[in-house]
């Protein structure tokens, strides 16, 4: 399943002009979320390119690196909950720190998140 944010980026942005570009553009547009749990050697070898392959695509979307595009692509995914049928964005920024990211990744996990801020020292806001 190709996401839309991705696939639309991906149009505008990469001409395909390289063999290293389409197998690129193939695997992303062919896998799911899971993307952005990949690091970036592993999406090398998934897609059979070099990892100075993969910083070179995802520059050519615009991004500053590979984590910049995990975090774009991350905070534009849609998710449905299984609980309660509701979609919901999660809106990360480069600047959110990782207590940030997991409570606007997981806002049902609340706990959790409250618990590693008592274990980091970290008030909650």
């Amino acid at each position: 399943m190709a996401f839309s944010y991705l696939e639309s980026l991906i149009r505008r942005k990469v001409v395909n002009s390289t063999e290293t570009d389409r197998k690129i553009t193939a695997y992303l547009l062919t896998t799911d979320s899971r993307v952005v749990n990949l690091t970036i050697t592993q999406l090398a070898d998934r897609c059979g390119v070099s990892e100075t392959s993969i910083y070179k695509y995802v520059k050519k979307l615009g991004f500053s690196g590979y984590q910049d595009f995990k975090i774009r692509v991350a905070s534009n995914l849609h998710r449905q909950t299984p609980h309660d049928n509701i979609s919901a964005a999660v809106n990360i920024t480069n600047q959110d720190a990782p207590i940030t990211i997991a409570k606007k990744s997981h806002p049902i996990q609340h706990r959790f998140v409250v618990g590693l801020q008592r274990f980091s020292g970290r008030r909650q806001a």
